[in-house]
């Protein structure tokens, strides 16, 4: 039913003028609202939900619903809503973990593998054969947050997350070479994608904890001003910091997340 509320929801925008529908979207805000639909009554995405989010992403609404098999994505597709790109990479994001039956989460897991290798797979294809896809997707804030975090997902299960590793890296290097060669102030983006990836290194985050599209890691002079008072004030209160016990187990966590980061920054620098 879902599934049929989403198509439903595609048609009416694709009956709208291009202007209104742009419009409706982006003040009602509806497809952050479908990222909380969709994560609350699953623990895992399934290869109809994908199907469905990506025909609606590009704005090819069929009437059935394909259960079986991936869709046939047409190379000259175009991105007409980019948001939905985050929406699925947060729910890509979310392994099994509600069913108790270990070779069901296995199973589902192994489902989620497939549908992100397809994902950045299809990604990969429409946005080589088109510069107008490549810069709608650059003009998505944070776009560096969902894809290191799909990247950081499957690190380490072996050749096929190994695959997506490179599958990601291509993505990377897609987008920045597109940046850098055709944009006017491209190299804001390169910039920005080296400040995401020191700040999730210096962070200890293997995956980030915040995937909203308007958040920035970058400090403003405000926020610099602000932490210069409050260092001061402290300084003169004299106040007496608390020993907080940290356990081994969790320092030795963030710096295995750590030295994760360091090394996926390496080859990034490395490939592009």
């Amino acid at each position: 039913v879902r599934l049929f509320a989403l198509k439903t929801l595609g048609a009416y925008l694709n009956s709208c003028p291009a202007k209104i529908s742009l419009k409706l979207v982006n003040k009602s805000g509806i497809f952050s609202l479908l990222t909380e639909c969709f994560a609350e009554r699953s623990d895992y995405v399934t290869m109809a939900t994908y199907n469905v989010m990506f025909e609606l992403m590009i704005n090819h609404i069929s009437r059935q619903i394909t259960t079986d098999k991936f869709l046939d994505i047409d190379p000259e597709a175009k991105i007409k809503y980019p948001q939905l790109l985050e929406v699925i990479s947060v729910l890509l994001l979310k392994l099994p973990t509600l069913t108790q039956d270990e070779e069901t989460i296995a199973a589902n897991k192994q489902a989620n593998l497939n549908i992100c290798k397809q994902y950045l797979t299809t990604l990969i294809l429409i946005l080589q054969r088109s510069r107008e896809n490549r810069r709608t997707l650059i003009s998505q804030n944070g776009w560096q947050r969902w894809l290191v975090g799909v990247m950081l997902q499957w690190v380490g299960a072996g050749s096929e997350g190994h695959h997506v590793t490179d599958l990601a890296y291509s993505l990377f290097q897609t987008l920045l070479h597109h940046a850098l060669q055709w944009e006017q102030d491209g190299w804001l983006v390169w910039v920005e994608t080296l400040s995401i990836l020191h700040t999730q290194q210096s962070d200890g985050k293997g995956i980030p904890s915040s995937m909203t599209p308007h958040s920035t890691d970058v400090p403003s002079p405000l926020y610099d001003s602000c932490r210069a008072d409050d260092e001061a004030s402290v300084a003169s209160e004299q106040t007496k910091v608390p020993e907080i016990s940290v356990d081994p187990g969790t320092i030795r966590l963030k710096q295995a997340r750590q030295v994760k980061s360091q090394k996926i920054l390496q080859n990034l620098v490395w490939r592009i």
